[in-house]
């Protein structure tokens, strides 16, 4: 190390001046040593002696205090700091497992408390997000059950149940809506809910009125096909008086040149014309509208209503022809005997 020649303060090689007292440096005549021949050369009366001198009896003074400011903290003040830590310690470990239990019991309270079913689901469900408990999915599906549009609320709250829990409370809540409907009689709405409820994976079997509520829409759908029954079964005999009516009316009139003296067994020309295969033999000697009523006579045993004339008035005075007004004149609706008959038949006229 080495010291300014002048004042003495230890100066870095690379200066030219001492930073101190601002001496220009000769690195060629300052040494590491010659400062201490220039400090013991000062005057003990020097201004600058007197400044760096230290009274010994100061620095004995402040050891003595700082000894006497650092005493050992006693025993007892040691166990009370630790005691003090502890429970600090404690405190929050109890905070952190008790905060959620207990933010959820207030939730819980509030909601038992409140009147309005909207605020108890709400309380029942911020409950919840501290505690999922089985007990809160219960009170929350009572206050539902009890709602028109429960199944819309819980909806809102969905992603906050498990898909379980939420199926369930739907289930629930169609079953108590099926329960109302039957005891209202309304059974069709009955099965609708029930259906809703399947859904949500609700076992039809499972609804206690399931078997009544069946009985009793097959009841409903008989008495619907029978009242069906009766007013087509009136519509077709006012539609057979008015046939009566009409055939009276023509009665008095000419029809066309057709022979009915060729009419046999029951009223048929050719009785048996459903059930077996004709030949030319059986058609022979009849004249072409003998044989167009013969055709004819194949869709007339099934209750086709004829429009054209002579059929139109002829067949409705056999005793064997029922109008149906649901034939038509499809050649595919008739059996294949039937089919070839008409085709045999036809033939021969077109041949005539």
């Amino acid at each position: 190390m080495k010291f300014c020649g002048k004042c003495g303060e230890p100066i870095n090689e690379k200066l030219a001046f001492c930073g101190k007292c601002g001496e220009p440096i000769d690195k060629n005549k300052i040494g590491e040593n010659q400062s201490i021949p220039i400090l013991n050369n000062l005057n003990k009366d020097d201004s600058l002696y007197s400044f760096n001198k230290i009274d010994e009896s100061m620095v004995n003074e402040t050891i003595n205090t700082s000894l006497k400011e650092k005493k050992p903290i006693s025993k007892k003040k040691k166990v009370a700091l630790i005691v003090i830590s502890i429970l600090v310690i404690t405190i929050l470990l109890l905070a952190m497992i008790f905060y959620k239990p207990i933010m959820a019991k207030i939730y819980e309270i509030k909601g038992d408390k409140n009147y309005i079913e909207n605020k108890k689901i709400e309380y029942y469900c911020k409950s919840m997000e501290f505690n999922y408990d089985s007990n809160i999915i219960e009170k929350v599906s009572e206050v539902l059950n009890g709602l028109d549009n429960g199944e819309e609320i819980l909806k809102d709250y969905e992603p906050l149940l498990s898909k379980k829990d939420f199926n369930n409370l739907m289930s629930n809540i169609y079953v108590n809506k099926a329960v109302k409907s039957f005891q209202n009689e309304d059974y069709e709405k009955t099965m609708e809910i029930i259906k809703d409820a399947e859904n949500y994976g609700y076992n039809k079997s499972d609804f206690f009125y399931y078997d009544e509520t069946k009985t009793k829409l097959d009841e409903i759908e008989a008495k619907k096909i029978a009242e069906l029954d009766k007013k087509k079964a009136e519509e077709e005999k006012k539609k057979s008086e008015e046939l009566d009516k009409e055939r009276k009316a023509n009665s008095s009139k000419n029809t066309p040149s057709v022979s009915y003296n060729i009419i046999t067994t029951n009223g048929y020309i050719i009785p048996d014309s459903d059930i077996r295969y004709l030949n030319k033999s059986d058609l022979a000697g009849m004249s072409k509208a003998t044989l167009a009523l013969a055709r004819n006579e194949i869709w007339a045993r099934y209750g086709y209503i004829f429009k054209e004339e002579p059929f139109k008035s002829y067949f409705p005075r056999q005793s064997w022809y029922y109008p149906n007004a649901y034939v038509n004149a499809s050649i595919e609706q008739l059996t294949d005997i039937e089919q070839y008959n008409v085709k045999l038949i036809k033939s021969i006229e077109d041949s005539m």
